[in-house]
């Protein structure tokens, strides 16, 4: 919904930090010719859902959610945003990927 930010985050030997954008391409773009299985997104689903649980074990995680999702005025996303991750379907993610990572990609490397 609205504006975001997709971001990928790696680590890698400074030696290689030439490589490194090319790379990051070249697996966002051979998503176009093999999106994720059906059992990949299973898996995926599971991990989402584990993590989101696991940040609510704490009342100071719940309390942490609930005040970054209040000052938003987005408290519904709050409680939709679990729901809605489970029902994607391969079909969203082809779209997604068919949407956003067929053009042009832009990337930055920073370093140390």
């Amino acid at each position: 919904e609205g504006p975001g930010l997709f971001a990928v985050f790696a680590e890698f030997d400074v030696k290689h930090r030439r490589n490194v954008a090319a790379a990051v391409q070249r697996v966002l773009r051979g998503l176009l010719r093999h999106p994720p299985t059906s059992q990949e997104m299973r898996r995926a689903k599971n991990l989402m859902q584990t993590s989101w649980l696991q940040g609510y074990e704490t009342f100071h995680n719940q309390a942490s959610a609930l005040g970054a999702y209040a000052l938003e005025n987005h408290l519904d996303r709050l409680r939709g945003y679990l729901p809605k991750i489970l029902s994607l379907e391969r079909r969203d993610i082809v779209r997604v990927i068919r949407t956003y990572f067929a053009g042009e990609l832009s990337g930055a490397v920073v370093e140390p």
